[in-house]
């Protein structure tokens, strides 16, 4: 009887796991196949990735398994992370989720960027408010170049996102 109960121990995790991995692979899978035409579909499906990842994570934790597919880097040549991802989106209910599943919300890619620079970059103001106010990141972090997530706003012409950063 203890046999069968390891047994299927064994069996869920290997499931969580993979749970885990299909949806790594979907979100890579869709960012590179969706044309830059259908961005609000792409917030849709990064949303629902990060809902699966989140869960599966948790999941995995509950039953003491250790999971670092959280901070999974998505783009090799970049470093860049799935928070990252949903930074530069705009999903903040996605940023959330995976930093409550344990993602580190500091992580950078091969740049120095962290989530609160992609939004930056990409006018997300109320993305990188939610990452200063509700994730806990720093605003003032710069990257490897020393740039802060403040001076790419401004450089890429998001005043409205420079405004909210500067107030923070």
């Amino acid at each position: 009887m203890e046999e069968a109960g390891h047994s299927a121990q064994r069996l869920f995790q290997r499931h969580l796991r993979s749970l885990v991995w299909v949806g790594v692979w979907f979100w890579d899978w869709i960012h590179s196949h969706t044309p830059p035409s259908h961005a609000v579909n792409n917030r849709q499906v990064a949303l629902k990735q990060a809902q699966v990842t989140s869960v599966a994570v948790r999941l995995c934790r509950m039953q003491g398994l250790l999971v670092s597919s959280v901070d999974e880097v998505m783009d090799e040549s970049s470093g860049e992370t799935m928070l990252m991802r949903q930074a530069a989106l705009g999903n903040e209910e996605g940023l959330c989720l995976l930093v409550d599943a344990g993602t580190r919300r500091d992580a950078a890619d091969g740049k120095g960027q962290t989530a609160i620079i992609y939004a930056g970059a990409a006018g997300q103001r109320e993305t990188a408010l939610a990452l200063v106010q509700e994730c806990g990141a720093d605003a003032s972090t710069a990257r490897n170049d020393g740039a802060t997530p403040v001076l790419i706003a401004a450089r890429n012409g998001h005043t409205g996102t420079v405004r909210a950063l500067v107030q923070e």
